[in-house]
């Protein structure tokens, strides 16, 4: 270290110590900041900001559309795997080389409100974990959802690797309609309230807006570039 950054570092290092107080408080008022974040302004997209839920669910669908998602609406979570099944046996008529989806497991993420489904008789084989190269088709469970753009906001955890989100070809994400807000503020703030005090963020905080593309190579768009070829999204319009 130079003579003058040790200088620099010193005398700043003192004048916290010496100040002991002065420290603390700020200290505490960066944890208030986080826990009582101000809410910004909100971009005027046609979004209702409050209370209408199905306002927000018809324009996050058709702005997952516009993206490139497939998206299902159901009423309730156990139609997921009839749906889920119906939904990738047409991506595999359109995808001749995608195999029958009965040689193909879903990799699902370890939520009991998903773990618990009747895949069985909607003749699904499941396995939980991380997911492996080899899969092709995973489901995560979305902690919310942005009208806005139509993106998908998902947590890392124990219960929901990361790499469900990008490794399969096909990703599969469930959005409650009550988790849809107007905006990505709006998200930011549930994530705050949802932690502890102040708040402990995930490790990783993903939102997936249409399935993975590029066109750095000669302005070529290429599907599945950097993560899942398809994406489909499910609304569940009640509470789980």
């Amino acid at each position: 270290m130079t003579d003058s950054r040790g200088f620099i570092l010193d005398k700043l290092s003192n004048s916290l110590k010496n100040n002991g107080s002065n420290l603390k408080f700020r200290q505490e008022r960066a944890a208030r900041r986080m826990c009582e974040h101000p809410a910004g302004p909100r971009p005027a997209h046609g979004v209702p900001a409050s209370g209408d839920s199905d306002g927000r669910a018809d324009i996050f669908i058709a702005r997952a559309q516009r993206a490139g998602a497939q998206t299902y609406r159901v009423s309730d979570i156990s139609q997921v795997p009839t749906t889920l099944r119906s939904a990738i046996e047409r991506y595999a008529l359109e995808n001749p080389k995608f195999p029958p989806l009965d040689v193909v497991s879903l990799r699902l993420c370890a939520d009991p409100r998903l773990t618990e489904l009747d895949w069985i008789n909607a003749g699904i084989a499941v396995q939980g974990g991380r997911a492996q190269g080899a899969d092709r088709v995973s489901l995560s469970y979305a902690f919310a959802g942005v009208a806005e753009t139509g993106t998908a906001v998902l947590l890392s955890g124990a219960e929901q690797p990361t790499t469900l989100n990008f490794l399969p070809e096909v990703h599969v994400v469930l959005v409650e309609k009550t988790s849809i807000v107007s905006h990505y503020e709006d998200a930011w703030m549930l994530i705050r309230k949802q932690s502890t005090q102040p708040p402990i963020l995930p490790r990783t905080i993903n939102w997936i807006t249409g399935p993975s593309r590029t066109a750095d190579i000669e302005q070529t768009l290429l599907m599945g570039a950097h993560g899942p070829r398809h994406l489909i999204v499910v609304i569940v319009d009640a509470k789980s």
